[in-house]
């Protein structure tokens, strides 16, 4: 059928991954800046003026680049790690299961590699 399976099968994943993790970093720390809010002034009794006066001073535009290259980077090596185990999986119930089981581990050892070197590179 002349159809390139790594074109139609892997490149869309790829870019999900590289487009939805960023995108999903972003919705959770809006979510979590507000759940903040949500538990310093309403619980807590902290003012509102302070809470987003310490939040304005405490959070820099370089700690948000840093989150959202590293999302993006850790998008990546999960969807890429993810369609090659995926790819080159043994036709089986057991080789789908191995293969998802060192997809799990390579990309959770990958994303500490990655995120110490993404760190001591965006210090």
């Amino acid at each position: 059928m002349a159809i390139n399976p790594r074109q139609y099968l892997i490149a869309p994943k790829l870019v999900a991954g590289v487009l939805g993790v960023p995108l999903l970093v972003a919705i959770f720390d809006v979510v979590g800046i507000y759940g903040g809010s949500l538990v310093g002034v309403d619980l807590l009794g902290v003012s509102e003026g302070a809470y987003w006066s310490s939040v304005e001073t405490a959070v820099e535009w370089k700690d948000v680049y840093g989150g959202i290259l590293k999302s993006i980077t850790f998008g990546l090596i999960v969807s890429w790690i993810c369609c090659y185990k995926g790819f080159y999986t043994r036709q089986s119930a057991e080789g789908l299961g191995s293969a998802t089981t060192e997809a799990v581990v390579l990309s959770s050892v990958l994303i500490l590699v990655g995120d110490y070197i993404l760190t001591s590179l965006l210090l």
